[in-house]
């Protein structure tokens, strides 16, 4: 029955990506920094889709203000480490999925390069722009694409990065917003961090696939309260990349 499972499970891909593009995501191996909203959600659509190694950075135990947007948590969870509550998940969704967990946030981790070391690409779906500015400058100085996403309230946003040839975080944001310094008071509702997520989600299967997306260099940007989406242009600054 298992096997059963195994080679049902991707059967409605078929039509998108072929049987060449199932077996490449299998082979396919993905970062992803926090795994909590937004970086659960990126989480849990990659190992349904088939991307068979990932490793996941999350520090901390489980508190119950995760409860309304994190995927991978659930209330039994409360005052567990983040990354075994999320290997339990994780394991239950895909467990032909390989996944490495790191119990540290990036800003945590001395052998950063060494842990990205033969990744194909990253996902920066870090709540704070230390976290993100660190993941930034990583990716570009081993030349890794990656796929950032942050929501705040009900906005939200996704950009693609590919080094050297797109903008980057500080392209966009050369400092830390001011708005933005506390990951304990910003403003968060389940679906915001789900729709970054699953956007995000997209993007690194084309890049994966493809070796670019749509959002290779450009800005999707949504608004909840009025339901407004748009798609924008990152002009390339002079930020040293």
């Amino acid at each position: 029955m298992a096997e059963i499972v195994t080679e049902e499970r991707y059967v409605r891909q078929i039509p998108i990506m072929g049987v060449e593009g199932i077996q490449k995501l299998k082979q396919s191996r993905v970062f992803v920094g926090r795994c909590g909203g937004v970086g659960g959600t990126v989480i849990n659509y990659l190992i349904r889709s088939g991307v068979g190694h990932l490793v996941c950075a999350h520090g901390g135990k489980i508190v119950p203000e995760y409860l309304n947007r994190m995927q991978l948590a659930y209330e039994s969870d409360v005052g567990r480490p983040c990354v075994d509550a999320f290997k339990d998940k994780t394991d239950a969704i895909n467990p032909a999925a390989k996944i490495t967990y790191v119990p540290q946030n990036i800003t945590e981790i001395e052998n950063l390069d060494e842990i990205l070391g033969g990744v194909d690409i990253v996902i920066d779906a870090h709540p704070l722009f230390e976290e993100r500015y660190a993941l930034n400058a990583a990716a570009l100085r081993l030349g890794v694409p990656m796929v950032s996403g942050a929501m705040y309230g009900d906005e939200g946003y996704v950009f693609t990065i590919i080094p050297r040839k797109t903008a980057c975080l500080r392209c966009l944001y050369p400092e830390r917003p001011k708005f933005w310094n506390d990951i304990k008071v910003f403003p968060a509702l389940g679906m915001g961090p789900g729709i970054v997520g699953c956007t995000m989600a997209r993007e690194a299967i084309e890049l994966l696939l493809k070796g670019t997306s749509p959002l290779s260099g450009r800005m999707m940007h949504f608004d909840l309260t009025d339901m407004d989406f748009a798609v924008l242009e990152m002009p390339k600054t002079t930020c040293n990349h």
